[in-house]
Formats: structure tokens, sequence, C-alpha cells
């Protein structure tokens, strides 16, 4: 399986079938497909005082959002946008085997997680996801639980740089470089059905 890590570097990735102001549902039939399961990728730092973020679609040939008119105007967004979405066309869209095994454990770990987010389930579901991004045992830290989720912690001593995988109360799965305090403040909250 090709490794996904080049996704994080330097960047965090939410993965979502995206339904404002409901539950992340990733309770398709089986055999069956979800509508939108995609990521949202953000460069850690800010380009001219902007964010760099896309979103891109997983489960079809739909791609990515692209810039708005005013951010296509600033050359040095515009290139770090460019390189971020390289990134993604060598990693993942041009790979559709990726892309579909990615989808395939994100839906078998929030089954295995179900309604009652037992602690062992969830961890379980975060080094499945953490193998897909190549961080494994070795880089292992610790798992740590946050009032709005829990993350697994791995350090690359090679790279001397600390990586995340946690997954939210809101069901999305939340990747990148970095520590707790970074994903507590991108992890969002869940919302009730209205």
């Amino acid at each position: 399986m090709k490794k996904l890590r080049p996704l994080i570097k330097g960047q965090s990735l939410r993965i979502d079938n995206h339904q404002d102001g409901k539950p992340i549902v990733w309770d398709w039939p089986e055999g069956g497909k979800p509508d939108d399961v995609h990521l949202d990728k953000e460069m850690n730092e800010k380009v001219n005082n902007k964010k760099v973020k896309t979103r891109v679609t997983l489960n079809n040939d739909q791609g990515a959002n692209g810039p708005k008119k005013y951010e296509r105007k600033d050359q040095e967004w515009k290139s770090a946008y460019d390189k971020m979405m390289k990134e993604v066309q060598q990693t993942l869209k041009n790979n559709k085997e990726v892309r579909e095994q990615l989808i395939e454990d994100v839906n078998s770990a929030i089954r295995e997680i179900g309604p009652n987010k037992a602690k062992r389930a969830v961890r379980k579901a975060l080094k499945r996801i953490a193998d897909h991004f190549d961080l494994s045992d070795d880089l292992f830290l610790q798992y740590n639980d946050f009032n709005r989720g829990t993350a697994a912690f791995y350090f690359d001593k090679k790279l001397s740089q600390q990586y995340y995988v946690g997954f939210g109360l809101d069901y999305a799965f939340y990747l990148g470089e970095g520590d707790g305090q970074v994903f507590s403040r991108r992890v969002r909250g869940w919302h009730k059905k209205r």
C-alpha cells in the first residue's frame, strides 16, 4: 500500500462526509457507496495572512475545491496552493486503489467504534488510519483523551517531528503534524440532529 504521509507534511487533514449540523454517518449499506467522503486539507502556516486549504473528494472524480478569485491573484498564496494540490494529485487522485482502501478502512473503523465509542475500538481505529500515513508502532508515543475526542501521538526521531491521528466526537478523523494542543484546537464538537 502506498503511504500517505506526504499529505500531512506541514499540513492538517480532516476526513469526513460533511453534513452541516449533523453527526457524520458512516453506516452506508454493505457494498454501497457513501455520498461524499472527502478530506479537508489545510497548511499549518498562513500565506500572506490567509489560510491555504482545499477539500478533496475521495470517492468520486469531482476533484478538489479551487481557489477563490481573490486568492488566485496572490502569487505567493497561489504557489503554495498549487504545491499542495500537486501533492494530492501525486499521492491520491491518480491512485484510485489507494483512495478506495482509505475509504474502506475509515468506514470499517467507524463501524467498529459504534455508538458506544469504547476506548479500545477507538484506539484500534486510530492505528488503522495511522498505518495509511506510515505512522508505525516504532513511532508511537501515547494515546490521550480530550473532551471532544481521542488522539494517538507519534514521534519520528529522524525528522524530529511529532504527528497526531485523532478521532472526534463528530465522527471525523484528524491527522497532522503537531501535538495535543493542535488536535484539541482542530477537532470540532459533535452536533445533535435537529
